[in-house]
């Protein structure tokens, strides 16, 4: 018999008013929870009570029509503010991003959130490429190319926040992590879907 333990982790997955298709109907919750700041945040701080790992966002690129939902990184760094330890995860597509400006964001949730951001990463659905100035839908063999050549950028990208922390506990200043302006070459690295912009760690 296996003597390893494994574990469960149980996440809340946020739906506005609920998940159910009539759960608006319900008496009490507001009609405006999907844009009602506070509320979000209340489920966000329940979760959290209750010892959930996770708090999860759900997104997509398409669906027409009027503003409905925040976008997952604008809200989950609200909720950064307001809570301490549960995992804050926004969903962010590959198919219609790039991979610098989603490495920045990620970025930027982990540190305002002192290590708590977490990626569901997914090509993309069948609809939405009108809302990126494309006329047609990308391929499905070309999405998951996309996705694989996405997520190795990605993690050389991202430093994280437990990577800085480490790294300034051992004596590493800011500047030896980045570079000063002087010391750092810039070279360009085209792969056979994205051209990047590299820019090496430098130390003094």
């Amino acid at each position: 018999m296996s003597t390893n333990q494994r574990e469960l982790s149980l996440n809340a997955f946020y739906a506005g008013t609920g998940h159910h298709e009539a759960s608006w109907r319900v008496p009490g919750p507001p009609l405006d929870k999907t844009l009602n700041l506070q509320s979000v945040i209340d489920v966000a701080k329940l979760a959290e009570h209750a010892k959930l790992d996770a708090f999860f966002l759900a997104d997509t690129q398409g669906g027409g029509g009027r503003f409905k939902a925040f976008e997952p990184f604008t809200l989950l760094s609200a909720l950064a503010v307001h809570t301490k330890n549960i995992g804050l995860i926004a969903t962010v597509h590959t198919t219609y991003n790039e991979p610098f400006h989603v490495a920045r964001k990620f970025a930027s949730l982990d540190h305002i959130s002192k290590g708590r951001a977490g990626w569901n990463m997914v090509t993309g659905g069948v609809e939405g490429s009108e809302n990126f100035n494309r006329r047609n839908q990308t391929r499905f063999e070309e999405r998951y190319d996309i996705a694989e050549e996405f997520i190795e950028e990605e993690s050389t990208r991202i430093l994280s926040h437990s990577e800085l922390r480490d790294l300034q506990a051992a004596g590493l200043r800011l500047e030896s992590l980045f570079g000063r302006p002087q010391d750092v070459e810039w070279c360009i690295r085209a792969r056979d879907l994205f051209l990047l912009q590299s820019r090496p760690i430098t130390t003094l």
